[in-house]
């Protein structure tokens, strides 16, 4: 059976981003700063982490 070599490391970095992502988006939806295109944008960054990290935890489970 062969595993990716850092998937841990990998993962690890996914987790912190997608945290730190997802408290922006917090903290500018409290803001005058919130507008429909920064949601947006900040959504077409944070949905393929979401992605990675369901599929990182999974693989971790199964493994």
């Amino acid at each position: 059976m062969s595993t990716a070599i850092g998937v841990g490391v990998g993962g690890a970095f996914v987790a912190i981003v997608l945290i730190l992502l997802l408290s922006s988006k917090e903290l500018i939806s409290s803001t005058a700063l919130d507008s429909p295109k920064v949601r947006k944008m900040l959504n077409f960054a944070i949905i393929p982490l979401l992605a990675v990290f369901v599929l990182n935890v999974t693989f971790m489970l199964f493994m």
